[in-house]
C-alpha cells in the first residue's frame, strides 16, 4: 500500500466542518504529544483550542500562533543577532513615503510624478512592493516596461535600501527567514515544537513566501492538516504543489441553491462561475449595500433595522456584528440614538458595557456546561437583578422581552 500522504487538505464552503476536522485532528494530536495550530488570524486560533479544551477538561501542548506571529517566534533570535527587527504595517508605508519623499527630491520620478505627492501614495505604494516582494519578483525587470515601470523599479531600490539603513525587514523577508530555520533540524522557537502535528485552520496562502513559509513547516511536521474555504483556489493549487499533498472535499451538507445564506457560504469565495439564483419565497434573505463613510453606513444599518421593525421584528431578535467595533461603535450609536432605538453594546462605545458583557458571560457559561468560571465572571459585573424587599425575585420584568 502507498503511504498516507503527509499534507491533508480539506476543503468545503461549511465553516463548522472545517472547525470540527480541525478540533478533531488537535485532539489526535495531543493524544500523541504536542500540537501546533496556524490560524488565519490569532483569534480564530484562540477560539478553536478554548473549544478544544472546554472539551478535554484539561490541555497541555496546544500552541497556537497566527502565521506572522509564527514566523516572527521562529525567526527572532536570527533576526536579534543580526540586529534586524520585522516592520510593522505602518512601518513599511513610513518608508515607502521617505522612499517616495527622496527621488522626489532627486527629481527621479517621471510618470509617476504627478500622484506622488498625494497623501495615500505612500500606502500605495507600500502594498504594491509588499505584493511583488512576497511573490518574489525581480522588480529590475520592470525598468523595461513602458509608463511607471521604471518608477516602481527606481522606489523600489530606494525602498530596499531604506529598509537595510533602519534595520527592518518587511513580511516577504520574515515569511523567507522563518522558512529557512524551520528546515533546520535544530530550528524552531523554543518550547513550540514543529515535528508534530501541525494544523493550518483556513491560512490563506496567496504568494511564493507564503508558501514557502508554510512548505517549511509542513515538511517538519509528522502530520500537516490544512483546512480551505471552498472557492479560494489561490490558496488549494499553492498548497497541492507541497510534496505528499492530497486534497480532499467534504460532501456539502445541502443543495448547492438551498437559500439565500446558503448559497453565500458556498459561493462567496468563488471565482469561475456565478452563482445560482434562489427563487423568491420566505427564506432568509441576504442585502449587500455600500455607503460612502462609515457614518453614513451606520445610518444606512439604523434605517434598515427600523424597516425590519416596522414588519413586525422585535428588536430583541436583531443584532448588529461590526468588524471594526473601534471605528464604528461611536457613530452606530449615535445613528441609533437618533433613530430612537435602544441598544446595548457587548463592548461599549467609550468603555466596556458591563450588562452586554454580563450577558456573554451567562452564554459563555451555558456553552462551558455551567462553568463556575465564567458564572463567577457574570457575578462580579455586578448586572444580578435586585430581589424584592422580602428577598423574593423581582417583579418589574416589564423591561425585558422574551
Amino acid at each position: 500500500m502507498p503511504p498516507s500522504p503527509r499534507i491533508s487538505i480539506l476543503t468545503t464552503p461549511a465553516a463548522h466542518t472545517r472547525i470540527e476536522v480541525a478540533a478533531e485532528a488537535l485532539r489526535r494530536g495531543l493524544g500523541r504529544g504536542a500540537v501546533l495550530l496556524v490560524g488565519e488570524t490569532r483569534e480564530a486560533a484562540d477560539d478553536l483550542a478554548r473549544d478544544v479544551a472546554a472539551d478535554a477538561g484539561a490541555t497541555f501542548g496546544l500552541h497556537r500562533f497566527s502565521l506572522r506571529q509564527l514566523a516572527w517566534s521562529i525567526a527572532a533570535v536570527d533576526l536579534a543577532r543580526r540586529g534586524l527587527a520585522p516592520a510593522s504595517g505602518p512601518a513599511a508605508e513610513a518608508v515607502a513615503t521617505h522612499a517616495t519623499f527622496e527621488e522626489q527630491k532627486r527629481k527621479a520620478l517621471g510618470y509617476l510624478q504627478p500622484i506622488a505627492r498625494f497623501r495615500s501614495f505612500g500606502r500605495t505604494l507600500a502594498a504594491t512592493l509588499r505584493d511583488l516582494r512576497h511573490a518574489d519578483v525581480d522588480v529590475e525587470r520592470a525598468r523595461r516596461l513602458d509608463r511607471g515601470g521604471p518608477d516602481v523599479a527606481r522606489l523600489a531600490r530606494r525602498y530596499a535600501t531604506l529598509l537595510d539603513d533602519a534595520g527592518l525587514v518587511d513580511d516577504a523577508a520574515l515569511c523567507r527567514t522563518a522558512a529557512r530555520l524551520a528546515r533546520d533540524a535544530a530550528g524552531g522557537p523554543e518550547g513550540v515544537p514543529l515535528d508534530g502535528v501541525l494544523v493550518l485552520l483556513d491560512v490563506a496562502v496567496a504568494d511564493e513566501a507564503t508558501l514557502d513559509l508554510v512548505g517549511a513547516l509542513a515538511g517538519r511536521a509528522a502530520e500537516t492538516l490544512a483546512t480551505v474555504p471552498a472557492g479560494d483556489d489561490r490558496t488549494l493549487a499553492a498548497l497541492r504543489r507541497l510534496p505528499g499533498a492530497e486534497a480532499t472535499a467534504a460532501p456539502p451538507a445541502a443543495p448547492p441553491a438551498a437559500d439565500p445564506l446558503d448559497r453565500v457560504r458556498r459561493f462567496l469565495f468563488a471565482s469561475d462561475d456565478p452563482p445560482p439564483s434562489g427563487d423568491a419565497d420566505d427564506s432568509p434573505s441576504l442585502t449587500f449595500f455600500s455607503a460612502p463613510g462609515e457614518g453614513r453606513e451606520a445610518v444606512e444599518i439604523a434605517r434598515s433595522l427600523t424597516a425590519e421593525a416596522a414588519r413586525g421584528v422585535p428588536f430583541d431578535r436583531m443584532a448588529v456584528i461590526l468588524r471594526a467595533p473601534g471605528a464604528y461603535a461611536g457613530l452606530l450609536a449615535t445613528a441609533l440614538e437618533r433613530a430612537g432605538i435602544e441598544a446595548w453594546f457587548t463592548r461599549g462605545t467609550r468603555v466596556p458595557d458591563p450588562a452586554g458583557r454580563a450577558f456573554l458571560s451567562l452564554l459563555a457559561c451555558a456553552a462551558e456546561r455551567l462553568s463556575a468560571r465564567r458564572f463567577s465572571e457574570y457575578l462580579s459585573l455586578g448586572q444580578v437583578p435586585r430581589p424584592g424587599a422580602g428577598g423574593e425575585p423581582p417583579g418589574d420584568r416589564a423591561r425585558w422581552v422574551r
